[in-house]
């Protein structure tokens, strides 16, 4: 396997499930094989996957590099690899502008389970429906909604809204005058700005 680009989230402290992380190094596990969700350092290619395990308020985020034996999760991208080095800290704004480039280049529909939407520029919408589906703006007065479980939707700009609906779904944003919310049980929203 090459390596891997990809998100994590931490606490507060920067530690995952009892593990301690740092900033700028690199750990590995000899335990085989590696399972998804049962060894191995887990990390997310999709940027807003981060949030199905470390809400966007109380966490914190890094750019991860994941190396040497992988297995794919199913539902969304989390994969578990036997390297994994923590390169840098970004936080919730640096989530969602990775969230807006990575959809950006994955965009193929704007309803069905998976999918992606996402814009740019001044007075930017993006909305999706289905499972597992994200939304991410960028601009002044962009906005983002999502519905489905696991759904996702984050903005940043000048008077930003994200919304979601769904079981597990999130919606954050960033800049002045932003506002996020959801409904569904186990929904988290962040704001900052």
């Amino acid at each position: 396997m090459g390596s891997i680009q990809g998100f994590k989230g931490f606490d507060k402290n920067l530690m995952c499930l009892g593990f301690q992380y740092e900033v700028g190094k690199q750990y590995k596990i000899d335990e085989e094989p590696i399972c998804c969700c049962r060894n191995g350092f887990h990390i997310c290619e999709n940027p807003l996957d981060t949030f199905n395990y470390y809400p966007p308020v109380s966490s914190r985020f890094c750019k991860v590099r994941g190396d040497g034996k992988s297995q794919k999760g199913s539902g969304d991208s989390k994969i578990a690899v036997s390297r994994i080095r923590i390169d840098t800290e970004i936080g919730l704004g640096g989530i969602i502008e990775a969230a807006t480039s990575f959809i950006s280049k994955q965009a193929k529909s704007t309803k069905g389970n998976q999918a992606h939407a996402a814009t740019t520029g001044y007075r930017a919408h993006a909305a999706t429906t289905g499972d597992f589906s994200h939304a991410a703006t960028t601009g002044c007065e962009a906005h983002a909604a999502t519905t489905g479980c696991e759904a996702h939707a984050a903005t940043t700009g000048y008077m930003a809204h994200a919304a979601t609906t769904g079981n597990q779904a999130h919606a954050a944003t960033t800049g002045y005058r932003a506002h996020a919310a959801t409904t569904g049980d186990f929904s988290h929203a962040a704001t900052t700005g």
